[in-house]
Formats: structure tokens, sequence, C-alpha cells
């Protein structure tokens, strides 16, 4: 909000020296707040193309903004040709009065209307409960399509279920065994199928009638139909702890329409048409190289049988037939290596250089006790969302996988999670949140409601109205607040740029903490009716900020704690 105003102060300047405005404005707050509200680098960016030291284009601009604007209590240089902004309070009583009211107060900046953009996420194999690497992707991908939404992008979000292939196969075999052991029946286990607990509880549930149509079967048609029967219970109880965790998904796409529709043999038939293959030793490799990548990929195996990498061709062009401006796969870490081929094959279909972003989201480790809990989906060692909601719960998860950056790894310390004090960084956050319903709650009991102000609506929530003298909310704390909460656009709108979630969780701890330092320091409901007003309107905006940070995570903001 502040910071589209400020760009627009500094575009009229640039327009009024004959300056062109560079691709990017950047202006974001300073590391250390000591130095200002904003800065900018826009001189050291100009200073080149425009055959001047940054130093002195600085300057020039520096004397234009600070004649222009009463947004702007102080403008100032700092090094080679920074400009910092340091904002008038008494412009950002005017905005957070703006902010209160209803509509569009905590609207960030809008990306095109017309963008369509569909995210890829978690999308594991249907070969076991999701774990806690699916869970971190569940809740890193529904809060950045969450964000994009809320910048006014039009997301769709996919998961893609890979229902066809070896690993189908091999869970098939492995539910087929376990229901011949428990009939008695000898048999060798599969040397690479998976041993967890859930298998027995896949062969148990087999309705009877097919059950003895698998015992009857060769091992190889046993092992079919098992897998289809095990896919699909897998399938309902995946969508259920998705459900469960508050993640949903437009469309599930099963790699099985892609087989039966021709959709794989058509774009093997693109590629090749395209030039970029050739056989060798009876297999048809696609020339991946020519776009980087470190070898060229199979697309056909020598027996005929297509690849993985041949479905997720098949898959992304259909993604591009649909329509989606722009493509973002969120993957776990085994995939690294899969970046550049995808890259590739989406070049030699035609889609342009940018239309598929690949984001890695990386391990998580497990720390219970201080000690690390080891997970092997093939060993039978699985800790599994479902485990893991049971254990803390959604909103708990949800917070703690999105603490980090998703490029890091993550350490999901569980005895810190299972805490619910002020320890644990979302209850803090919670309750910051249920602390002030309680100041407006015993305000409105005492007779001290927005509404008194003239504005309608409930004393909980009243929209802020003309009369409250926010002017008068000038300390320290009460500044530092408002700034914070202001910067909640701005801030929505840099963190969906950058595909950062984690953000949300710092800014909630930053605002959670300077309303606590405010609420500690200043009395809100007190004998000075006017101050009183003006300090419940604070309260107000900041329930509402922090509110909208957590919805846009998936998670609760509590009334009461």
């Amino acid at each position: 909000m502040l910071k589209g105003r400020i760009e627009d102060i500094l575009l009229a300047v640039l327009a009024e020296l004959g300056l062109e405005p560079p691709s990017v404005l950047q202006l974001d707050p300073p590391r250390d707040p000591r130095h200002g509200d904003l800065s900018t680098n826009l001189a050291l960016v100009l200073a080149k193309r425009e055959g001047t030291a940054p130093a002195e284009l600085a300057r020039r601009l520096a004397e234009r903004l600070a004649a222009r604007s009463d947004l702007l209590a102080e403008v100032s240089l700092a090094g080679p040709g920074f400009i910092n902004f340091r904002l008038h309070p008494a412009h950002l009583s005017a905005v957070l009065r703006q902010f209160l009211q209803p509509g569009d107060g905590l609207s960030p900046p809008r990306f095109p209307p017309s963008e369509r953009i569909q995210i890829e996420f978690v999308s594991a194999n249907p070969t076991g409960p999701l774990n806690v690497v699916s869970a971190r992707a569940a809740a890193y991908g529904s809060t950045l399509a969450a964000m994009l939404r809320f910048c006014g992008a039009d997301v769709q979000c996919e998961f893609y279920v890979n229902d066809a292939g070896r690993q189908v196969e091999l869970l098939g075999g492995s539910v087929w065994a376990r229901l011949a052991e428990s009939r008695g029946v000898e048999v060798t286990f599969p040397a690479d199928g998976y041993h967890g607990e859930y298998v027995r509880e896949l062969a148990a549930a087999l309705p009877p009638s097919e059950a003895e149509a698998a015992l009857a079967a060769t091992p190889a048609a046993a092992a079919v139909l098992c897998g289809k029967l095990a896919v699909e219970r897998m399938l309902v109880s995946q969508r259920a702890d998705l459900e469960r965790f508050g993640v949903r998904f437009d469309r599930w796409f099963r790699e099985s329409e892609l087989h039966a529709s021709g959709a794989v043999a058509e774009t093997r038939r693109r590629l090749e048409a395209s030039g970029h293959t050739y056989l060798q030793d009876g297999a048809l490799y696609f020339r991946s190289t020519t776009w980087g990548d470190d070898k060229d990929r199979v697309l056909l195996r020598s027996e005929g049988t297509p690849t993985y990498f041949l479905a997720d061709a098949a898959y992304h062009a259909d993604k591009h037939a649909r329509g989606f401006a722009h493509v973002i796969d969120v993957w776990g870490p085994d995939h690294h290596g899969h970046i550049a081929r995808m890259q590739a094959v989406a070049n030699a279909l035609g889609t342009s250089g940018d239309w598929l972003e690949i984001i890695i989201v990386q391990m998580v480790r497990l720390l219970d006790a201080g000690e690390t809990v080891v997970m092997s989906k093939r060993a039978g060692q699985i800790v599994t969302l479902a485990d893991l909601l049971s254990d803390v719960g959604a909103d708990v998860a949800k917070y703690f996988f999105l603490m980090r950056q998703h490029s890091s790894h993550l350490d999901f310390d569980l005895d810190l999670a299972r805490k619910k004090s002020d320890e644990n960084p979302v209850f803090y956050v919670q309750y910051a949140h249920a602390r002030i319903c309680s100041v407006l709650r015993k305000a409105a009991a005492e007779g001290l409601r927005l509404a008194d102000a003239g504005a309608p609506g409930a004393a909980s929530g009243a929209p802020l109205a003309a009369a409250t003298a926010l002017e008068r909310l000038a300390s320290d704390e009460e500044q530092a607040l408002i700034k914070l909460l202001l910067d909640f656009g701005d801030l929505v709108h840099r963190a969906a740029l950058a595909r950062e979630p984690h953000r949300l969780t710092t800014y909630c701890e930053e605002v959670a903490r300077a309303y606590h330092k405010f609420y500690h320091e200043k009395r809100v409901i007190q004998d000075d009716r006017e101050l009183g007003l003006a300090r419940l309107a604070l309260c107000e905006a900041t329930r509402r900020v922090l509110a909208a940070t957590l919805a846009l995570m998936g998670i609760a903001a509590p009334e009461a704690m």
C-alpha cells in the first residue's frame, strides 16, 4: 500500500528529470530500521546508463523527492547511492484509516487478472501413505497458491497421480504376497516390494470376491488386480489426509489418462517431428543436452515401453494445451536431477522459456526428544501425515513446515510443536489474535466501541470511522506497529513473487511481538476516550492483519485460547 504510493512518486520524479525508469523498481524496507522505513537502489541502477556517479544521481533524486510529497518526513542518502525514506506519522495515520475501511484495505498490488497459473504439488506416488516431505510440499504449495490468488492471479491446483508403471506393479505384488501369506500360501515377496504395515492392511481390506480372484490368478495377473485396488484405496486415504490438513486440489490428474487417451504416443510423435530425437541400441532418445542437460534421456525403451519421462512430457504438453500462461511444479528433493530434462522437453514442445517453473522443496528431519526419527517406506518405518496431524494438529504442522525457506532442510522439532505455550511460535501468534479479541470484548463491555465513533458494525470488529483520532498514535510502539501493519499487502506481493511463503510466518511473529510490546506499554481501555478509541482501532487493524496472514497459510485465528 505505502510502497505503491512511493513508487508512484519515484516514477513522477524520474519523468520530471527525463529519466527512463528501470524494468524493476526496487523499494524495500532496509535491514536496519534505523536507516528508515523504505530504501531504493534506483540511483545505482540508473547511474551507469546515464553516465553519472550514483551518489550524484541519488542527490538529484533526493532533492526532488524531499520537495514533492508530505508523505515523506525524511529523505536521506546512504552508501554509494542508496536513498532512504522515513514516512510522515500524519500520513501513516491517514493510510491506516483507509486500511481499516471495508473493502480493499488489506489488498496487495495486483497481478494481471488474465494470467492463468497452474501449481502442481505433492503428486506423491499412490504406493503408500503421505509422509512428512509430502506434507511440507502440501503446506508450501497451498500457501503459494493462496498468496497468488490474493494478489489477483487465476490459480489452479493439481495433484498428478502416478497410477501406472513399475511402482504400481511392485505395490500390487506386495499386496498379493501379503494376501497369500494370510491364507497360508507360501510365496516369494517382491525383491523391491513395500514392507509397511499398511500393505497388510491393504491386503486385508480387499473385497472377498476380489481377494478370491487374485488368489486364483497367476502371480502376474494377481499383482495387476491387487495393484489397481490398492491404488484406489491409497488415493482415498491420501485425499482424506490432505482434506484433514486443509489442502484441496482443483483436479487430480491420472497418468493412466494419458496412456488411455493416446497422449503419450502423440507426444512421442511430436518430439520425433521436432527433430530432437534419435535411435540408439533400439531405444528412442530425446536430445535434452541441446538445452543444457548433462545427458540425453530415453523416451522409449528398447522393448517399446515408454519411460516415466515420456509420460511427464505428455503431461506437460497437456498442461500447455489447457492454456495455462505459467506452470509451477513443486517437487521433492529426489527430483532435482529432473529439472534440466523437463525444461528441455518443454522447450522442444514449443513453450516459452519461462513457461515452466520448477521449485524443489527440501527434506524434513523429524526430531523427537532430540533424536532423529528414521523413516523408510520400503522398510515399513513411516511417519505419516496422518500420524503428524494426530500428534500436533494441522495448524501447528502447517506453520512449522512454513517456518523455513523451502530450499533449506527443515528440522521439525516435535517437542516444541507439542507445547501449548508462547515458546511454540504458532501458539504465540494465535495468542496475539486471541488477546486482541479479548481486548475488544472487554472494551465493548465497558462501553468503548469503535462504533461509538460513528462507524456501523459490531463491537468486536466494526469498521473505523473518520472521527477516530488516529493521529494520537504517536509513540514509538504505536508507530512501529502501524508501519508493520501497513506493509502487509506489499509483503504478500513480495512473498508471492519470490515464491517464499515462509515470509508469512516471519511477518506474523514480528506483528505479534510488536503488538505485545504496544499492549504492555500502552493502556487501551482508559479515561481518555479519544485515545482509547484510537488504540482500539490499532488493535482491530492488528487483528485483521494477523487473521488474514494466518488465513493465507490455512491456519485458524482463534478468538479465545
